[in-house]
């Protein structure tokens, strides 16, 4: 490798992994050693490598070797890094993994995230679930893949609430944003004028309206485009915290095809959490779904895949005698899909601007400082336009929720 990453682990650190994975200490360490996980993009907010542990049980056994994928800042992409430091995205998600995940798949095992055998100041390791066959998703699901994806997602917010509600005593609701506030930190968006990610929020609202009004060319493209203003600008201020309406559990909220991998099995695990909020479920559920299906599958399937994510949610909180009906009921889950359609239509559209592009175009982008900023925060417009035209598959991905999305907004007073 070009970039030496030694000075990120040490043989200690090796040492602490290889005791967790093995559960012992009865080893030697022979060497060990960095190489990138994969020559194209695996995400826009970190850089991913594979950590090799060779090591021996006694002198004279053969060498063997445990492979564990780890997680660091963007080393090679100044703005990409910047951006990541100044959201504090990395330290965010260091204290999910040590401080609140932990506590979560101790409640529902190892259903919903690989397990995470380190945190340091700039890189995490975790359990290469490509070693048991778990792979990303780079088409829509399915509906055996959907119904997985949506069971993962129930298991995972049950722990949520199967945590809160062990922990709240003598009539004082316990809650995890009072004591993790900085895990559940808001990060994807800010309205903060100069703040990364409120340049992200201009920058994408412009791109998605200059897709409306010259790619669409709409009659009512004026009333549109000032309406999804209104959305970005105002009302997503209250979509995205957390709720006095409906009972709120840690969220994932980036479940693009990236952050999820599944294996042979239908196995489903959740990656990357450094977006994670705490709201309610159904925003996760619903921008999930939005993500990675396509209109033809929701319009036949939602009402089961709502009636599969909330059974899996009740027998998980019976398992801990906990009654979903009266903490949650299913009338007022309904209810919550239905409130956050719009936000999650929004926000999965301002999404695949990102993850829908080529290969060829995200390492276009990351392999130069100054057109990532472009991109990021200034002008995205002018690549998303050229995309568009180029790229079916963009277009088709794009237009999947873009214009779902338009009809909500044309219903908007």
């Amino acid at each position: 490798m070009d970039i030496n990453l030694n000075c990120e682990i040490t043989e200690k650190d090796c040492n602490r992994i290889l005791e967790q994975h093995c559960g012992g200490s009865n080893f030697q360490i022979v060497k060990y050693e960095i190489d990138k996980a994969s020559s194209r993009v695996m995400g826009y907010m970190g850089d991913h490598f594979r950590l090799k542990i060779h090591y021996q049980k006694n002198p004279d056994s053969r060498i063997n070797t445990e492979v564990f994928f780890m997680k660091t800042e963007p080393l090679l992409n100044i703005t990409q890094a910047k951006y990541v430091e100044e959201m504090g995205l990395f330290k965010k998600e260091s204290l999910l993994y040590e401080n609140l995940l932990s506590k979560l798949t101790a409640i529902a095992g190892s259903h919903f995230c690989p397990k995470c055998y380190l945190v340091k100041k700039n890189c995490i390791v975790l359990e290469d679930l490509s070693r048991k066959n778990f792979k990303m998703k780079e088409s829509y699901l399915n509906l055996e893949e959907c119904e997985s994806l949506v069971k993962c997602l129930a298991k995972f917010h049950s722990a949520t609430i199967i945590y809160e509600e062990f922990n709240s005593r003598d009539g004082k609701n316990f809650r995890i944003d009072q004591i993790h506030k900085e895990e559940v930190r808001e990060v994807a968006f800010s309205f903060v004028d100069g703040q990364p990610r409120c340049l992200w929020l201009s920058n994408n609202t412009k791109c998605v309206s200059d897709c409306i009004k010259f790619k669409l060319k709409l009659r009512d493209a004026d009333s549109i485009i000032a309406k999804l203003r209104k959305v970005a600008f105002i009302d997503m201020k209250s979509f995205i915290g957390a709720s006095d309406r409906f009972r709120n559990v840690l969220t994932h909220c980036d479940l693009w095809g990236n952050n999820f991998m599944m294996n042979d099995v239908l196995e489903c695990k959740l990656i990357d959490f450094q977006l994670a909020r705490y709201n309610p479920p159904a925003y996760d559920l619903m921008l999930a779904l939005f993500l990675n299906t396509s209109n033809n599958l929701l319009q036949e399937h939602l009402g089961s895949l709502l009636d599969l994510y909330y059974s899996t949610f009740e027998n998980m909180l019976l398992q801990y005698q906990l009654s979903a009906k009266e903490i949650f009921p299913k009338s007022l889950f309904f209810e919550s899909v239905q409130y956050y359609k719009l936000p999650t239509l929004f926000e999965a559209t301002f999404f695949t601007t990102n993850t829908l592009i080529s290969p060829e175009t995200s390492s276009y982008l990351l392999e130069d400082a100054n057109r990532y900023h472009e991109f990021a925060f200034t002008n995205r417009s002018k690549y998303i336009l050229e995309e568009y035209e180029k790229n079916e598959s963009f277009r088709r991905g794009f237009l999947e929720v873009l214009m779902p999305l338009i009809e909500l907004l044309r219903r908007m007073e």
